[in-house]
């Protein structure tokens, strides 16, 4: 009995485990193609030509 309760439930585990990962494989390409999209976008690179300023408060000694 506990045997056939190991197998059975080791079996549905691998099924379903093979049933998300068919999911996840044909979601794949929807995904990617998403991306590419987005790579023809323009970037606007930030001036590093100049120094961070430090803008911390120092504390007031009284």
């Amino acid at each position: 009995m506990l045997f056939t309760l190991s197998s059975v439930l080791t079996g549905a585990i691998l099924l379903a485990g093979m049933g998300i990962y068919t999911t996840l494989k044909g979601l794949q390409p929807k995904v990617e193609s998403v991306n590419n999209s987005s790579q023809d976008t323009i970037v606007a690179e930030q001036n590093t030509s100049q120094l961070p300023v430090d803008t911390s408060i120092s504390p007031i000694l009284i």
